[in-house]
């Protein structure tokens, strides 16, 4: 998730800084990030996770109308990175490999 989250931070703040003019912190991407970095299984690349958080930040100001984003940033990379890289998944919606009575609430 660390390799996510910095990856996501280092591809908004400077593109923050450019359309602000001054220097932001980009909480929105660190989010972002953090929601990439957590949908693969633990011993899934680190690379992939960045390469899916920025490839999640750039989609955000790519694929905007005048007041919002189209998609969601996060949703969008994690379906184009499952497409790409293949990676594995493991996040709470993942709930096949478990007993139908631990899925029931």
């Amino acid at each position: 998730m660390i390799s996510a989250a910095l990856a996501a931070l280092l591809v908004d703040a400077p593109i923050l800084r450019l359309l602000k003019g001054r220097w932001i912190f980009p909480s929105g991407a660190l989010l972002t990030g953090m929601i990439c970095g957590d949908d693969f299984e633990p011993a899934g690349s680190v690379v992939c996770r960045a390469a899916t958080a920025a490839l999640a930040v750039i989609s955000k100001y790519a694929l905007r109308g005048k007041t919002a984003n189209i998609l969601n940033p996060a949703a969008l990379a994690l379906v184009v990175s499952y497409n790409v890289f293949n990676p594995g998944e493991d996040w709470w919606g993942a709930q096949s490999e478990n007993p139908a009575v631990a899925c029931s609430y």
